[in-house]
């Protein structure tokens, strides 16, 4: 029996949502000099629910090693920063479109 877990069901949902899988002729995310024509999470799989799973506890406060923030690997720390950085991105165009959306009425 092979059953979704919550973080498949979740990036499954993400990509239903946003038009995923999609490739747009302009470049939609951009990481470094790195051009993305097609959304992030296209190039997510199940293996990313242990790292959401991270993330979420992050938050909270609580690291997967003992010790601060400095004391884990750089590779955490950069999915860590990219996930906080994807999550300002789309908080950032939710309140753009909320103020078009306000203006337009």
């Amino acid at each position: 029996m092979n059953e979704r877990t919550d973080g498949a069901k979740r990036i499954e949902a993400h990509k239903n949502r946003n038009g995923c899988g999609k490739i747009q002729p302009t470049a939609r995310q951009t990481h470094g000099v790195v051009k993305f024509h097609n959304c992030y999470c296209d190039h997510l799989h199940s293996g990313m629910e242990h790292l959401l799973f991270i993330y979420e506890h992050y938050c909270k406060g609580l690291l997967p090693h003992s010790g601060t923030i400095l004391d884990q690997s750089n590779k955490l720390i950069e999915i860590i920063r990219l996930i906080d950085r994807l999550k300002h991105e789309r908080d950032l165009k939710i309140q753009e479109e909320q103020a078009r959306r306000l203006k337009t009425r």
